[in-house]
């Protein structure tokens, strides 16, 4: 197991499952002798420290259990997750408090002390601190990249945006060109009906004046030929 992915909540797994681990192979060691018990009162004070450590490091996973809890829109985790983070310092804690019962079988248990002689609360404050100072981080750098896609859509839609209105003018101008065709076709159109209609009143009066003619010269041909024969 590996607790270098970047969570905080699986780094401070990642040491409570290493201490567990070194418990455990600290008492497999006490077990079968191996010449540790002249020693024994060093070990018993690297195992009660080994087992403060996981005190503290469960207590601040149930404070960064709390903070997720009562910020579920700022942390991406699901109900699942949360349970399983939940069970896993259970688990841990009940785990510790067995190691703690053997410890304390083997002798006199030396007093509580914090790390590096720090308080504890002030160290619970550091990591949970941390942890929160993580998450806003994270979250500034989501929200920077959300701004820059914001930008960039407002960019696209303002570049279509003028693309749109330069469209909207070519139309514009192309509707009226076709309306002044249109025009100029209607005043076409009456231009050509009324040149038919005289054409027409031509052709009518033309073959009137033919007719006239054909019945002048018939009668001019009548009149002729009677007086031929008279004479």
């Amino acid at each position: 197991m590996s607790g270098a992915n970047g969570d905080p909540f699986d780094v401070v797994k990642y040491e409570v499952e290493q201490n567990l681990d070194k418990i455990k192979q600290q008492f497999v060691t006490i077990e079968l002798g191996g010449g540790v018990q002249r020693d024994l009162g060093v070990v018993k004070e690297q195992l009660q420290s080994s087992v403060r450590n996981i005190e503290w490091d469960l207590q601040d996973l149930d404070e960064t259990i709390a903070v997720v809890i009562g910020n579920r829109s700022r942390f991406n985790l699901s109900d699942v997750e949360i349970h399983n983070r939940r069970r896993f310092v259970a688990e841990a804690r009940s785990l510790a408090q067995k190691w703690k019962e053997r410890i304390d079988q083997l002798g006199p248990v030396a007093a509580p002390q914090g790390r590096n002689g720090t308080p504890v609360d002030e160290i619970s404050a550091a990591r949970n601190d941390e942890f929160i100072q993580n998450e806003f981080q994270h979250q500034e750098l989501i929200l920077r990249q959300q701004d820059q896609g914001l930008d960039d859509l407002a960019k696209t839609v303002q570049r279509i945006g003028d693309m749109g209105m330069v469209m909207h003018r070519e139309l514009n101008e192309q509707a009226e060109i076709l309306e002044d065709i249109d025009s100029e076709m209607d005043s076409a159109t009456n231009r050509l009906q009324l040149l038919q209609r005289k054409l027409d009143q031509i052709v009518a009066q033309t073959g009137r004046d033919r007719l006239c003619l054909i019945c002048w010269l018939f009668l001019a041909f009548i009149i002729l030929a009677i007086l031929a024969v008279v004479l």
